[in-house]
């Protein structure tokens, strides 16, 4: 059974039991709407981790379009490190040529901040996640699990980070 949940204020709970009363016919009912806090909407954000952020800005010397394009990989990336976006489309929206971005790409892949993954469908085509070992966009709880799993990729040495 599919469990949804609902979130009401005070004032429609107390009109939820008072409907539920006037159903039964028993004004003397006692009926309870659990109500709960509100919880404030967080959005979307990547855990980064420090360590390898400060070796990235202090001793690898990318040029601007690499940091660029891998903070817009940040800004566009999916749960467990997926990022969506075509080299193509990535060039569209930086308003850059395909041939920088496919530069800071292949420096981002040498220093194994980026991780790509060919495409199961069309072989052609690469997918690309940051290694989670530089940030991550997730539950916490999955973080180990996805992290032993790409220990396991085709690709063997993409997640460590030799910097």
């Amino acid at each position: 059974m599919a469990k949804n949940n609902i979130y009401l204020n005070e004032n429609q709970a107390n009109n939820i039991a008072e409907n539920i009363r006037k159903e039964v016919g028993d004004d003397n009912m006692q009926v309870s709407v659990m109500l709960r806090k509100n919880i404030p909407v967080i959005p979307d954000f990547v855990m980064i981790f420090q360590e390898v952020t400060k070796r990235i800005v202090v001793g690898e010397g990318l040029s601007l379009i690499t940091y660029r394009v891998l903070f817009f990989m940040l800004g566009s990336m999916e749960f467990q490190n997926f990022i969506p976006i075509s080299i193509e489309q990535m060039a569209t929206d930086l308003n850059v040529s395909v041939p920088s971005v496919k530069r800071a790409m292949k420096q981002l892949k040498e220093l194994n901040i980026v991780i790509s993954i060919r495409d199961s469908m069309d072989k052609r085509f690469n997918n690309y996640m940051l290694n989670p070992l530089t940030a991550w966009k997730g539950k916490a709880r999955n973080y180990l699990t996805v992290v032993k799993k790409m220990k396991n990729l085709q690709t063997p040495g993409q997640l460590k980070l030799d910097m």
